[in-house]
């Protein structure tokens, strides 16, 4: 009986988590103003099939609107202002992102896309954003705290719309060798692999659309960085996640940034497990995202390969 309230517990939970974030979409970078409830309770049912009807989350969405939209003008003023050439191309591709992102016909699309891979569960395809300062922070202060050269080569798992893949770039490009996004969804791949050629992005950022748990073994092995967009991933998939990750040949000294195992402790077991991995630690680190409200940020885990 206890284990059943704790199933029903999570699975509400998640229900939550999805919710949230697909209200956080609704309008995120146009409007002044958040919608008013009557209009976000019509595009959820929309969306979500007549099942979405908490009030309470309604409000929460509307309170953490007015968040995001602080954090979009940070972003605006540290990136839109710049009279660097290279800074003003990353701010236009990701200015092009935000477009995208803030559709309900896009995300209406990407879900249905999502329904459509067997594999999985529509549950693992939730969307979220993560703010650029936020990410810039947090990754200097690894790097800062490992003591690690910057990364030459770099994978992102769940790369969405090229979101982190830029962002890195616009961190490391300098140095960078590769920088790979993996991606399951068509439609996402193919924007991000588009909005990099069409702002002159050079090769160095590649964008390949498959599940991240075939990804190439000699991809895997070159990678110093690989950071794992897994959110809203169930636990089934991420545990897979980490089974293969303990199977490949990964690089000595090599880093992982992980979502999942900051909340879900049982993965964070199976990363530490067979002495494969060790984390690194400096308090909690956070990440500023359009889920995490008045939070100080959606706590990540960062790993390194022993």
């Amino acid at each position: 009986m206890m284990k059943m309230r704790t199933m029903m517990k999570m699975m509400k939970m998640r229900t939550m988590l999805s919710t949230l974030l697909l209200l956080l979409q609704l309008h995120t970078t146009a409007p002044t103003t958040p919608p008013n409830t009557a209009d976000l309770m019509a595009e959820l049912r929309a969306m979500g099939g007549g099942a979405i009807n908490n009030l309470e989350d309604i409000t929460e969405a509307i309170q953490v609107f007015q968040q995001v939209q602080d954090k979009f003008t940070i972003e605006k003023q540290l990136l839109g202002t710049s009279t660097d050439p290279k800074t003003l191309k990353f701010w236009s591709a990701l200015q092009a992102i935000r477009t995208k992102e803030n559709s309900m016909i896009f995300l209406r699309s990407m879900q249905n896309e999502g329904r459509s891979v067997k594999e999985y569960h529509g549950s693992n395809f939730g969307y979220g954003i993560v703010f650029y300062t936020g990410f810039e922070t947090l990754i200097r202060a690894v790097y800062a705290a490992t003591q690690r050269p910057p990364p030459l080569n770099i994978i992102v798992f769940g790369s969405n719309l090229g979101t982190e893949v830029l962002y890195l770039y616009q961190l490391y490009g300098h140095v960078a060798q590769s920088i790979v996004g993996v991606e399951i969804l068509t439609q996402l791949s193919s924007f991000a692999h588009g909005n990099a050629d069409l702002h002159g992005f050079p090769p160095v950022l590649q964008f390949h659309c498959h599940d991240a748990l075939h990804t190439d073994k000699a991809l895997l092995q070159n990678s110093d960085l690989i950071w794992i967009d897994n959110q809203v991933w169930d636990v089934a998939l991420n545990i897979k996640m980490v089974s293969m990750l303990q199977q490949a040949p990964l690089k000595k000294h090599a880093l992982i940034v992980d979502f999942a195992s900051f909340k879900q402790a049982h993965i964070h077991q199976n990363f530490l497990q067979a002495s494969l991995f060790e984390e690194v630690t400096s308090n909690e680190w956070r990440l500023p995202t359009s889920w995490a409200g008045n939070n100080p940020g959606a706590g990540v885990r960062v790993y390194q390969v022993l």
